[in-house]
C-alpha cells in the first residue's frame, strides 16, 4: 500500500488491525505511512492518522497532531486545537491541554459568528480559569 503512495489506505488497514487486537507499532503501517507522509499536502490523512493513534498511543497523537500543526492550513482550524487538547488531556498532559485550548479559543474569538453558544464559552472559560 505505501509503495504505491495508498497512505489512506494503509492508515485504515492500521485501524482494522488495531481493532484486532494488534498494537500500533513503528513497524506497523500506520508507523511505516507517518515516516511517508507529506504533512502540507496530506494534512487531513495525518489528522485521521492520529485519531486512531488515539486509541493506543495518546503520547505519539499528541506528537503527531504537534507535527501537523505546524502546517499554516491547519494551524487556523480551532476544531483541531481542540481535539489536540483532548488528546493532550488523554496523555496526562494538563498544562498543554490548556495551551491548545487557550489557542482554540483564541482563534474562534478571531472569527466569531452573529450567534453564540454562551454555554460553551463558559464551559471553555471555566475549564482554563480552573
Amino acid at each position: 500500500m505505501l509503495e504505491s503512495r495508498r497512505i489512506q489506505l494503509a492508515i485504515a488497514f492500521s485501524s482494522r488491525l488495531q481493532n484486532f487486537g494488534d498494537s500500533l507499532e513503528a513497524e506497523s503501517p500506520i508507523g511505516r505511512a507517518l515516516d511517508v507522509i507529506d504533512l502540507q499536502q496530506q494534512s487531513e490523512v495525518a489528522l485521521h492518522a492520529a485519531m486512531v493513534l488515539r486509541n493506543s498511543d495518546s503520547a505519539e497523537a499528541c506528537r503527531l497532531i504537534e507535527r501537523i500543526l505546524s502546517t499554516d492550513y491547519v494551524a487556523a482550524m480551532p476544531e483541531v486545537w481542540r481535539y489536540e487538547a483532548s488528546l493532550a488531556e488523554s496523555a496526562g498532559e494538563s498544562k498543554l491541554a490548556l495551551n491548545w485550548l487557550e489557542q482554540a479559543v483564541l482563534l474562534e474569538y478571531a472569527a466569531l459568528p452573529d450567534e453564540i453558544n454562551l454555554q460553551q464559552i463558559r464551559a471553555n472559560y471555566s475549564a482554563l480559569l480552573a
